[in-house]
């Protein structure tokens, strides 16, 4: 009888320790869990501060610890923008610049800034393309946002006479609430880039500079800025997608006088000066050099 007793409560006791075991156990799990998920949300929290110095600091430094640091800010930047705005990202992408001198080629990032972005809300599209940064990752930015939009299209054939004539609208009120703007170069530049879409639809000089006159019929100088937009890629394409589209088409230093004797008045003028301005400033850049 006492022996059976001894067994029993030996077995409670062994029960009892095994419970305080298990919940320990459970207990450490729990609370591992929570500090993993509480650190992880400091450290997202941390780039909400809206500091762009502060947060290129971080990610430079972390990604120096990679072998491929490019691949790194390509990796990590776009993630910022679950918490910061596109133009606040596009601010840590030049804080990188200039950390880091080797990181010169920023295409793909400023494209996926714009497609992220754009994927918050698809239909303020307009107000990401004026919203994209002049100088930064090149034409990426625009790139990014017409990818993410017609993305199925890629040639302006591919849509129907309806679908042209909305996206011209579209496209000429995607510059607009830069108009009076005191400072006249953002919308410049916007139109600029309207002039690269063009030929990004169209694939086609003549195509591309009647789309520019479609879009902005009645104002010759926004067709102007717009035309500059395809000169600028024909002569000087930046990027390897670029360099793709243009192909043969390319113009050279010698070659851009010749296309441009061929143009009517208004189209000669802006290709001659477009012209001009680049390989007038290459020359001198190379005597520099």
């Amino acid at each position: 009888m006492v022996k059976r007793f001894l067994t029993k409560k030996i077995f409670h006791i062994f029960t009892i320790f095994l419970a305080i075991i298990f919940g320990v156990c459970i207990g450490s799990f729990v609370f591992f869990l929570f500090s993993n998920n509480k650190a992880k949300h400091q450290e997202d929290s941390s780039y909400t501060a809206g500091d762009a110095v502060s947060i290129s600091k971080i990610v430079f430094d972390s990604c120096q610890k990679e072998p491929e640091p490019s691949n790194c800010y390509e990796r990590d930047i776009p993630k910022l923008t679950n918490t910061l705005s596109m133009q606040e990202a596009f601010e840590v992408v030049s804080g990188i610049y200039e950390m880091d001198p080797s990181y010169k080629y920023c295409h793909t990032l400023g494209h996926a800034l714009a497609s992220r972005e754009v994927q918050k809300d698809p239909s303020k599209w307009k107000e990401v393309i004026s919203a994209c940064p002049v100088g930064v990752c090149s034409r990426s930015c625009t790139h990014g946002v017409i990818d993410e939009i017609w993305r199925s299209n890629d040639l302006w054939k591919d849509l129907d006479e309806s679908q042209q004539k909305d996206l011209k609208v579209i496209l000429k009120d995607a510059c607009s609430n830069l108009f009076n703007s005191s400072n006249a170069v953002p919308a410049q530049n916007c139109i600029s880039n309207i002039g690269h879409i063009s030929f990004f639809l169209t694939q086609d000089p003549n195509e591309s500079f009647e789309l520019c006159e479609e879009i902005y019929n009645g104002s010759s100088e926004q067709v102007e800025y717009c035309y500059s937009g395809i000169f600028r890629l024909l002569m000087d394409p930046q990027e390897e997608d670029e360099k793709v589209m243009v192909g043969a088409m390319v113009l050279d230093d010698v070659g851009y006088k010749r296309f441009c004797s061929k143009l009517n008045a208004l189209r000669k003028k802006v290709c001659l000066g477009t012209g001009d301005l680049i390989f007038s400033t290459s020359k001198t850049s190379n005597k520099k050099n």
